[in-house]
């Protein structure tokens, strides 16, 4: 198991004979429906040109769903040199563009599921201002300063007022 790094999931890293994979198991759902609306946007990102893991297996283990993916080699946010973090968000931003394009259509009624934001932009909206605090995980990771943060606070808070008619957006992945 590793610990301490999903927020909602219990997450497993298995390796079988000849390759590795991600195991996330939601002890909080009692339906796969959220996880096949994952593989839905996973599977439409990557058409896309979006990298990422690949879907292996989706399930139900002990009365809660279950997804299995690739494991994707890689150094973490707190292992990577301050020295890459700009060439890092630039790259993550270009992926967020593209995700942001894709359109829902597809996957229908579907795309609301279950899950802490059932598709409300207000939700999101809250969610992401109280995480903007200095406890947030950017600013322990060295991605954001304090400051930065506070900045961040001011334009989600301004946003409150405004609708937008997003593609994909990260949690949907």
């Amino acid at each position: 198991q590793i610990v301490g790094k999903g927020e909602v999931n219990n997450v497993y890293v298995f390796f079988t004979a000849s390759a590795k994979f991600v195991v996330r198991i939601d002890p909080n759902e009692d339906s796969p429906e959220r996880f096949e609306k994952e593989a839905w946007c996973i599977n439409e990102s990557q058409k896309n040109g979006v990298l990422g893991a690949k879907v292996s297996k989706i399930g139900m283990y002990n009365g809660h769903p279950y997804i299995v993916l690739t494991f994707l080699e890689g150094v973490d946010g707190y292992e990577t040199p301050e020295a890459q973090h700009a060439k890092i968000w630039t790259t993550l931003g270009g992926y967020a563009r593209q995700i942001h394009n894709l359109k829902v259509s597809g996957y229908g009624e579907k795309m609301i599921a279950p899950g802490v934001f059932n598709g409300s932009w207000e939700k999101f909206l809250a969610y992401n201002i109280s995480s903007l605090t200095g406890e947030d995980k950017l600013i322990n990771l060295g991605i954001i300063t304090l400051e930065q943060s506070k900045i961040l606070l001011d334009v989600f808070v301004k946003l409150k007022n405004t609708a937008f008619n997003f593609g994909l957006i990260h949690n949907d992945l």
